[in-house]
């Protein structure tokens, strides 16, 4: 059964406006109708406040004083959203219209499962695939000396990573956390850890699967394509920093 549970998506931004409305398009295209979309705004200075007031109709939109950073900026968003569900969403993201869809029926596969997430493929600023696209990220896992980094990074996209299995954790530039879970491992009402850039302290929601779904997401001067294999957390061991 498809999963229909309230998702609020939660975006920051900061000098977006090369991308913002194109990411806030694609999510309000999703098929997924029940979902809320808020917006923080990091005191940007080259004019995405005046792209998101085209959207204030349909998003909830806060503006602050001064340049807070990404984690406490969704923390922020978080603390406002309602949803069983909490898609953090990078502003240079374009999600394709079955995206959220993917991630919450994979979320809705097991009341474990903590944490969404999706393949990312490289592509160009342009919004463009390449002739041969590339994997960014299929979720992240450790090596041995306890580095983080991003499954299948830098591969050559030939389809693989197309079925459901366990990662360690999930990018956050494209990620669906449960609300169970956040409240849970939230400390002092923050779940992301503004100090380092993290999932906050212990979680017992880490470990993470794949199903299908797409996005594209603009990464600094390049662009990546977040082709929505989605990876899904269950509780268990700390959260992966991001």
């Amino acid at each position: 059964m498809s999963c229909n549970d309230r998702v609020s998506v939660t975006i920051v931004t900061f000098n977006s406006g090369r991308f913002i409305k194109r990411c806030l398009e694609s999510v309000l295209a999703q098929r997924y109708e029940n979902k809320e979309i808020i917006i923080i705004d990091n005191a940007s200075t080259d004019g995405t406040a005046d792209i998101l007031e085209q959207f204030v109709d349909r998003c909830r939109v806060v503006y602050n004083d001064e340049n807070i950073g990404f984690a406490a900026a969704q923390n922020q968003a978080i603390r406002m959203s309602s949803g069983e569900w909490v898609l953090t969403l990078n502003p240079d993201v374009l999600l394709l219209e079955n995206f959220i869809q993917s991630l919450a029926d994979t979320g809705e596969m097991d009341p474990k499962i903590g944490t969404v997430c999706g393949k990312l493929l490289t592509i160009r600023a342009s919004f463009d695939l390449p002739d041969k696209p590339l994997v960014d990220s299929t979720g992240i896992y450790f090596t041995p000396m306890l580095r983080h980094l991003d499954r299948g990074s830098q591969e050559v996209d030939n389809g693989h990573y197309l079925k459901h299995e366990f990662v360690f954790g999930a990018t956050a530039a494209a990620a669906l956390y449960r609300r169970q879970m956040i409240d849970d491992i939230a400390v002092d009402d923050e779940f992301f850890d503004p100090d380092f850039f993290c999932i906050s302290r212990r979680c017992r929601c880490g470990v993470a699967r794949a199903t299908f779904g797409l996005a594209l997401h603009l990464y600094s001067t390049r662009a990546r394509l977040s082709c929505a294999q989605c990876v899904a957390g269950q509780p268990q061991g700390p959260a992966a920093c991001h």
